[in-house]
């Protein structure tokens, strides 16, 4: 049996620390002191279409600096998701590029039938970045404000979205 000393204490401590030290990865702090790194907002825009039936799920439209950029429903499409045996919309949120993106907020945030990661979320599908909803977050007259981030400087964020014929600016 070993006799647990204060020298030998010191160099277990020692052992267990830089093994657990070691098992985190070295972030590369030089290899993004280059990159411009931008954001840019924008709402997905939810709304009860007047008129229509009761079981129609609300249409959204993406808005950015208070400009509406798509129609109610454009670009949406619903899927199914075997996992959770649930519907689910899609819209895109024009992010193409951007490697970051979060759901900053909803309004009303006292809305309780949309959860965030139960009933709505972003996903990412190839190289565009979509919102989500399901369940009853559906039928909600509800907006969320989005942001994108860009590892690119926002000069060549312009000219981009000129070339592709769509602007944020």
């Amino acid at each position: 049996m070993v006799e647990i000393t204060g020298q030998n204490a010191l160099i277990f401590l020692l052992i267990v620390f830089t093994t657990f030290i070691e098992s985190f990865p070295v972030k590369d702090v030089l290899a993004h002191k280059n990159v411009s790194y931008h954001w840019r907002r924008r709402t997905m825009a939810c709304k009860k279409i007047i008129g229509a039936d009761e079981n129609d799920a609300a249409k959204c439209a993406l808005q950015s600096s208070d400009q509406q950029i798509s129609e109610f429903g454009t670009g949406c499409y619903n899927e199914f998701v075997p996992k959770m045996m649930n519907i689910r919309t899609l819209c895109p949120l024009n992010c193409k590029n951007s490697d970051e993106s979060t759901i900053l907020n909803k309004r009303p945030s006292n809305n309780h039938k949309c959860s965030q990661f139960f009933n709505y979320g972003i996903i990412r599908l190839n190289e565009d970045t979509y919102f989500w909803r399901s369940g009853q977050c559906l039928n909600e007259t509800i907006s969320f404000e989005i942001r994108c981030g860009f590892p690119f400087p926002q000069k060549e964020f312009v000219d981009f979205q000129r070339q592709q014929f769509f602007s944020l600016i």
